[in-house]
């Protein structure tokens, strides 16, 4: 009888271990399969028009911004953030593997971004006639994704290349400080929420009934979901009507399908130990949900603590915290609206335009220096232009 119970055991836990492999083989899987249909879309853009280039903002700017990224969502989304509503400024963005096979492509621009380290570090051997903006969006650029990263040592080759541009800037302040104890400089321009935001009286319309706490993210072990799963199985332990729900995937979500998700609840809980944004949890505030997180990346800024959210330190805080809320119904739809009105105030387009401006100026007036240098006749017979006012 024991040996029929061991056999039934092993069974068990190797058909456990072979269902495991097999999740991590098909996600695998399917992130190849993403990653070929974004190459083979990039490359049908390019056959049927010449050119995967996207053209943002001001269609008539005198400014003319080369943003070069490889596909990412989240950096596209901070393109379109930043500078889609820049009068007089231009951007557009173009798929690293055409810029490095169209060398001459940047003339046609007065700066070039380079839209994240790892597009900074395949380009690293060309010689620009332009100045070049380098951005840092998240510490895991620069640090290994462990939980006490800022003890850590930034990786050496990532500076180097940072300390060749001209300009550097980041989404994060924490990265902003890091870089500042290693003698670099580097502006802070933040992020903000494309989403419409969701009318208030939706909030009031909200239906009632147990309390729903999402998370949305792709894979990363900084994003430590397990913690989510910890926060859920305290809850339910502590009697707490609220469902738990999340989308932990490789792919982003449809916008439509998106917002929807984020409509269908009422928290959004971010667990994390290494950000730039979290970009989801100010897309959740825009459709005004409660955020209780890690305090990390920007959330400290945009989180007011006790008032549009919370900012927990660990599973206890986070059980805490959901306790409060789902005792008093009215203290959510409350937060809700605050959280709402908190984003619209610290995330805004006025303030991204103001941050944005000076790092542009500061990058346009090296744009004498660089035409000199690759074309010293031939640019001080032409002129070069004015640089950005």
């Amino acid at each position: 009888m024991a040996e029929t119970r061991l056999a039934d055991r092993l069974r068990k836990i190797i058909r456990r271990s072979l269902s495991t492999a097999y999740r991590t083989r098909i996600g695998g899987f399917r992130q190849l399969f993403a990653n070929t249909y974004r190459k083979l879309v990039s490359r049908r853009a390019r056959a049927q028009t010449g050119s995967s280039l996207q053209r943002i903002g001001d269609p008539r700017g005198r400014f003319r911004v080369l943003y070069v990224d490889e596909g990412g969502w989240a950096i596209r989304n901070v393109a379109l953030c930043w500078f889609s509503h820049l009068d007089g400024v231009s951007c557009t963005m173009a798929d690293v593997w055409e810029f490095l096979a169209k060398p001459g492509m940047h003339l046609d621009f007065d700066v070039v971004v380079f839209s994240f380290t790892n597009v900074l570090r395949r380009c690293r051997d060309l010689v620009l006639a332009r100045p070049t903006i380098a951005c840092v969006h998240d510490p895991v650029e620069l640090f290994d994704e462990v939980p006490d990263w800022k003890a850590q040592s930034a990786n050496p080759e990532v500076l180097g290349l940072l300390r060749k541009a001209d300009v550097v800037v980041s989404i994060s302040r924490e990265v902003q400080e890091c870089l500042a104890k290693e003698g670099i400089s580097c502006a802070r321009v933040p992020t903000a929420s494309l989403l419409p935001a969701v009318p208030s009286q939706a909030i009031d319309r909200a239906a009632s009934g147990p309390l729903r706490a999402i998370a949305v993210g792709r894979i990363y072990r900084r994003k430590r979901f397990e913690l989510f799963h910890e926060i859920a199985a305290a809850s339910k332990r502590n009697g707490l009507p609220i469902v738990f729900h999340a989308k932990f995937d490789r792919s982003p979500l449809p916008e439509a399908e998106y917002i929807s998700y984020l409509d269908r609840a009422d928290l959004y809980i971010v667990t994390s130990f290494q950000e730039g944004g979290p970009l989801p949890a100010m897309d959740a505030m825009q459709r005004g949900l409660i955020v209780l997180s890690t305090p990390v990346g920007q959330m400290p800024e945009i989180v007011e603590d006790g008032v549009s959210g919370f900012l927990c330190n660990g599973l206890s805080e986070f059980v805490e915290r959901l306790s409060l809320l789902a005792a008093d119904p009215q203290l959510v739809r409350q937060m809700r609206h605050a959280s709402l009105d908190r984003i619209s105030q610290v995330r805004n387009t006025s303030i991204l335009r103001d941050a944005l401006m000076p790092v542009l100026q500061a990058a346009g007036k090296m744009q004498a220096k660089h035409r000199l240098e690759a074309f010293p006749t031939s640019a001080q017979a032409a002129g070069v232009p004015e640089p950005l006012h």
